[in-house]
């Protein structure tokens, strides 16, 4: 359709932040993101289809960063979305675990937050919540792993107090549990 231009929209999915310090870690869903957030080495970013994830505890760099034009009202939603946000204080070796809801924690062992991140994991691969299917969440984890595609592990952590593990600071990202590296 000429002249029609898709609006980007920002929302946070999951914010944590570790219980007695600053340390946070945020989600957001970007739709219809333009390239470029890649630039930010701070920045786990992974798209699917028109949503694009992306998680971070640094903001640091992308705050104070020269934005492209093309990315000035985008990076405005993001600080905006994160300053609204009112996170979740999470205790040593709680998980941050985007796109999980109360009713997975009915339907999975609370405990089990291996299964809990593979679930999260799958979702976010997808960049939807719905429909809610564990069964196909579990098939698509498997696929992910055989397929060696991680982006989508990326945006599950838990809290590990001042450790740096790849781009997260205070938390351990599940990708450098699957890939064995830090």
């Amino acid at each position: 359709m000429p002249g029609f231009v898709e609006v980007t929209t920002v929302k946070m999915v999951c914010d944590s932040q570790v219980r007695h310090s600053d340390i946070r870690l945020s989600t957001l869903e970007v739709m219809h993101c333009p390239r470029g957030l890649e630039r930010w080495p701070d920045l786990s970013v992974s798209a699917s289809g028109r949503r694009t994830l992306i998680s971070a505890t640094t903001w640091d760099a992308f705050d104070q960063a020269n934005k492209p034009k093309d990315l000035e009202n985008l990076c405005r939603e993001i600080a905006s979305a994160r300053y609204l946000s009112d996170p979740v204080l999470m205790g040593y070796m709680q998980w941050h675990l985007p796109y999980i809801t109360a009713e997975d924690y009915l339907e999975l062992d609370p405990d089990n937050y291996r299964q809990l991140a593979k679930v999260s994991t799958a979702r976010c691969s997808r960049g939807i919540l719905c429909p809610r299917n564990i069964k196909n969440d579990l098939v698509l984890y498997e696929r992910l792993i055989v397929a060696r595609t991680f982006g989508p592990f990326e945006h599950q952590a838990y809290v590990c107090h001042s450790l740096k593990v790849r781009n997260f600071s205070g938390w351990w990202q599940y990708r450098a549990t699957i890939e064995g590296t830090k």
